[in-house]
């Protein structure tokens, strides 16, 4: 929401005068320390997001590993509820909820637990780097799904997803030691 900054904090973009660098966003405070702010924020922000998948994933295989599926998963939901719980109370009042909405409420919590049931039971016997790799193409499932239910599919979405597709079946036929 930089338009929404006042003019005098507002960064401006100076293109650079050296061919292949991007523009520099460009404080007018101080125009001659120019900052790559957005590639620093994205930078900072994608490895903050690594870090922090990264450890909830060693988390909950260990977690899994220690005290099984079935108990790693009521934990989580346990926290989950202790968590947002507050914030739900202070949301305001819930919306009229119909049968319809009833019926995807319970079918979605019942398919969010059994797939963390079968995720946790998978870091459990498996191999981490295999189990996860495999867990992490929840999105692009999602994504052929929407495409089966009418969504439309663009070029960019369609090669993403058979980049994805190719990574997968090479994960899953890779051997023990490759796999690692």
């Amino acid at each position: 929401m930089l338009c929404d900054l006042p003019l005098s904090v507002r960064p401006v973009v100076r293109p650079r005068r050296r061919p292949g660098h991007g523009p520099d966003l460009c404080l007018l405070h101080d125009p001659s320390s120019c900052l790559r702010l957005v590639v620093m924020i994205a930078i900072l922000g994608g490895l903050g997001a690594a870090a922090l998948w990264a450890m909830a994933n060693l988390s909950s295989s260990r977690s899994s590993r220690m005290i099984g599926a079935s108990s790693t998963v009521a934990w989580m939901m346990l926290v989950g509820l202790a968590v947002t719980t507050p914030f739900a109370l202070v949301s305001g009042s819930l919306p009229d909820i119909t049968p319809t909405l009833a019926l995807w409420l319970t079918a979605s919590g019942f398919g969010g637990v059994v797939g963390l049931m079968f995720l946790y039971r998978g870091l459990r016997i498996g191999k981490i780097g295999v189990v996860l790799a495999l867990a992490s193409t929840e999105g692009a499932i999602a994504a052929v799904l929407s495409v089966v239910a009418g969504e439309r599919l663009t070029l960019a979405s369609a090669l993403v997803l058979g980049v994805i597709a190719i990574g997968v079946s090479i994960v899953a036929l890779a051997s023990g030691d490759t796999a690692e």
